[in-house]
């Protein structure tokens, strides 16, 4: 982005989801997985998914086609997560 060179994700729509249902208090994996004998003064962050900002692609590729990055917002604004499951996945990512 930074040299004008054109940064393309690809992915299904399932991935349209507000970032509070992947990244968030919980959410982190376990330190010990990355570096198990990690000294005390690191600090290790463990995520499965990161959101990344919509501007940083020039497009966004899925199933659908190629999506701009504004109309992939709008899509993920309209995406619903059961509040059941998000419920549940709380609730196992709480335990580890």
């Amino acid at each position: 982005r930074e040299h004008d060179v054109p940064i393309y994700a690809v992915c299904d729509t399932s991935k349209f989801i507000d970032a509070d249902y992947i990244v968030g208090p919980g959410r982190d994996r376990s330190a010990h997985e990355l570096w198990p004998d990690a000294p005390q003064e690191v600090v290790v962050v463990n995520r499965y998914f990161e959101q990344t900002p919509l501007a940083f692609f020039t497009a966004i590729v899925t199933e659908d086609g190629e999506l701009s990055p504004d109309e992939t917002a709008r899509r993920a604004e309209r995406a619903a997560v059961d509040e059941e499951l998000t419920d549940a996945l709380a609730r196992y990512c709480s335990r580890y």
